[in-house]
């Protein structure tokens, strides 16, 4: 197919509803600025800690995608390298998801494991049918809570393509996973139509292998997931990176300069080359935490310390293909891994959540 076919099949696709990128709920300007995912690019989320990169991610492309890939009949699949969280962890936080998305209930890990707080018991019905839910997605994602290094990352991600495709050496079929380190220069997926997103989660956390140093560690997963995720297997790598500390002094605060930067990439600053996408997540009201008298009160008509902790600023950083330097402040609720837009015609009803979700 000529490149004025594709994009002619495109088109005719587009119109019929038919798209061929993994799509992002709305999130305001956010989203129109980055509607959502191309299969080959990699995507790095970045924030200081705390600030919810994880929930962040988990909310576009883990809980959202799996919901849209079911309601739409697509075949998608997460490969999730969980440096942070144990299995269990995680699947706990699917479960608080969906039980906001389905019934407005508020619970986490702490609800569900009764630490000073319990599940209430007419809530147990709604409890099992968002299990239900739940165990409906778990097809979806394949978690690796015990894998640490940029080889063994890099082996997960191989073997679900070899299980999804054919590879090939001069023409030649590979048969066995083992000839795989003897080379390969080729690979077909079983279904070009299918969207796999492996997930780093996240690099701060990484083992160094022998003697190499957290920055080489950092450079390898990355470049690993360019050179074979995105570029060779055509998947959507996602990874997550801290944010060091230098947007949170008391100059940056008074001059508001408190948003992600590309050089603030916490331990490895270069790899940003390789990020296609680079986007920003960022808790204002921590300026308010501190002392200096310097912190953020209003942001784009957004009353800040009303909010609390629940807004979150995105920033994108980079968009290789799209609107850059744009950023949006959100609705964030920690305790559900929920976001939304944040309607400024209706300030008042997120400032009342916030009261009520504080009380």
């Amino acid at each position: 197919m000529s490149l004025s076919q594709r994009i002619k099949q495109n088109v005719d696709d587009y119109e019929k509803g038919i798209i061929n990128y993994l799509p992002f709920p709305k999130l305001g300007k956010f989203t129109q600025w980055l509607p959502g995912l191309m299969r080959g690019e990699v995507t790095c989320f970045t924030g200081t800690p705390s600030s919810g990169k994880t929930s962040l991610v988990k909310w576009l492309v883990v809980f959202n995608g799996i919901k849209w890939a079911i309601l739409n009949k697509k075949r998608f699949h997460i490969i999730y390298f969980g440096l942070e969280e144990s299995e269990q962890v995680f699947w706990y936080s699917m479960l608080s998801w969906v039980l906001w998305e389905k019934f407005q209930l508020r619970y986490n890990i702490r609800d569900f494991e009764c630490i000073g707080t319990c599940v209430k018991r007419e809530h147990f019905g709604m409890l099992e049918e968002s299990e239900k839910i739940v165990d409906k997605m778990r097809p979806y994602i394949t978690y690796y809570d015990s894998i640490y290094n940029s080889i063994g990352m890099l082996k997960a991600v191989r073997e679900y393509a070899f299980n999804n495709g054919i590879f090939f050496q001069e023409g030649k079929k590979l048969e066995g996973i083992e000839q795989l380190s003897k080379g390969w220069n080729h690979y077909e997926p079983n279904d070009p139509q299918e969207f796999i997103v492996p997930i780093y989660d996240h690099l701060a956390i990484l083992h160094s292998q022998h003697d190499q140093s957290e920055h080489q560690a950092i450079a390898d997963v990355v470049e690993h997931a360019r050179a074979y995720a995105a570029k060779k297997f055509n998947y959507l790598p996602v990874l997550i990176q801290h944010q060091d500390n230098t947007t949170e002094g008391n100059e940056n605060r008074r001059n508001h300069e408190v948003l992600c930067t590309m050089s603030g990439l916490a331990k490895n600053k270069e790899v940003n080359r390789s990020y296609l996408n680079l986007i920003g997540i960022t808790a204002l009201n921590r300026t308010n935490e501190v002392g200096g008298g310097n912190g953020i009160q209003m942001w784009e008509g957004v009353n800040i310390p009303k909010l609390g902790n629940h807004s979150r600023t995105i920033n994108i950083l980079k968009n290789r293909f799209g609107h850059v330097g744009g950023n949006e402040t959100v609705f964030f609720d920690g305790k559900c891994c929920n976001f939304e837009p944040i309607d400024k015609t209706k300030l008042n009803t997120f400032y009342d959540r916030t009261k009520l979700y504080s009380g």
